[in-house]
């Protein structure tokens, strides 16, 4: 069953992140962060001078997310909203962050994009508590960074390009192997943001799509998900037994009564609580 889960009307929400019975997720856009519990009735909104894009949880820190803003990587409070500055991406001024996650590795991945959607600029970064290490270029726009459950297998996104890749990844965090996963060339849909449930199966919201759909990990379809706007961004599994899927939404150049807001599908599957940052 598919429901609301907040009303607040991002512009362009992205990154949902489920910790200490809470979402979190931002609005890029807007350059804000916003949580809400299961049965709070309004999110709590923290606002910035620059655009967050990704979150990610820290050990043994349950007060603090670890945040990609478009310039860099900063600490962020959970009681009150206040960034440290980490680290600096060193990308190009004309590029930004989008979508990342903590990997199994225990680094900070994040995807990067030109912030006019013209040029082929985007890398894929790991960071690591000390350093900042360039693991692809020439990325149109960064999208997708998640794991399978054992961590042997990397998916990453190309929005532009309207591909998903899956990799090979080793114990170290090495990837390798990229093999084409799913491709939408031909049509108006794009691969966004995505999760992986308990079952190994990867969650793609997809952009002018109207949907989330779920693949197997031969990547045939499996379940599609209508969502009732156009533009799904990202999807991340959590609640109690992390059978809530919640779903990001963008109201970009669209009129849609509830565009950019949240939602929520709760069904038979379930996920699994995402790595945590480990400063190296």
């Amino acid at each position: 069953m598919l429901r609301i889960f907040d009303e607040t009307p991002c512009v362009l929400g992205e990154g949902p992140l489920w910790l200490g019975n809470r979402l979190y997720w931002v609005d890029i856009k807007s350059n804000a962060i916003l949580s809400k519990g299961i049965h709070d009735d309004n999110a709590t909104i923290w606002s910035y001078s620059t655009r967050p894009s990704a979150l990610g949880k820290i050990q043994n820190s349950p007060h603090h997310i670890l945040v990609a803003f478009e310039e860099g990587v900063y600490r962020v409070d959970l009681e009150n909203g206040q960034r440290t500055h980490q680290a600096d991406y060193g990308i190009d001024s004309r590029d930004r962050s989008n979508d990342g996650a903590i990997g199994p590795d225990g680094c900070f991945w994040i995807g990067t994009m030109d912030d006019l959607e013209e040029r082929s600029s985007g890398s894929l970064l790991r960071f690591n508590g000390h350093s900042m290490e360039v693991l692809l270029s020439g990325i149109g726009i960064s999208n997708t960074v998640v794991w399978s459950r054992n961590g042997d297998a990397f998916y990453f996104a190309d929005s532009q390009e309207q591909i998903i890749w899956k990799f090979d990844m080793d114990a170290s965090g090495v990837i390798s192997n990229r093999q084409e996963f799913i491709s939408l060339k031909g049509t108006d849909i794009y691969p966004d943001g995505s999760a992986v449930d308990a079952q190994g199966y990867l969650w793609n919201a997809q952009w002018g799509g109207s949907r989330v759909v779920r693949y197997s990990p031969l990547g045939e379809i499996d379940t599609i998900i209508p969502i009732p706007v156009s533009q799904p961004t990202c999807c991340a599994f959590g609640g109690e037994k992390y059978n809530k899927l919640f779903i990001t939404t963008a109201s970009i150049g669209v009129e849609e009564e509830k565009a950019g807001y949240t939602y929520v599908f709760e069904g038979m599957y379930r996920g699994f609580s995402e790595p945590s940052f480990a400063n190296k």
